[in-house]
């Protein structure tokens, strides 16, 4: 129990946490970026949503599992416009490979 009450390790460089800080928070969404991490583990849509709009749908479902391709039509629309057709388009490739 000790261990989950610790701050995440990439947490502890000051430089490390403010780029995450910068680039997952900067509309204040989220009030940090342990809520960040909550809402990507319950796979709340909009936490989703900016992960991918970040770090894109492969990098993403490294870090939050398949639920980031399952679930991208349910969360897409939180996606800013320009990027969200980009990832549309692979998207849509990727599921025209995967015949499940």
């Amino acid at each position: 129990m000790d261990e989950l009450a610790r701050p995440l390790p990439v947490l502890a460089d000051e430089s490390t946490k403010g780029s995450l800080e910068t680039a997952l928070l900067w509309d204040r969404l989220f009030p940090s970026l342990d809520d960040f991490a909550i809402a990507v583990a319950r796979a709340a849509p909009r936490a989703l949503a900016r992960l991918v709009q970040v770090y894109g749908l492969y990098a993403a479902e490294r870090m939050a599992g398949r639920r980031v391709w399952k679930d991208f039509s349910q969360y897409k629309r939180h996606i800013h416009p320009v990027r969200r057709r980009e990832l549309e388009r692979l998207w849509d490739h990727e599921s025209s490979l995967d015949p499940a």
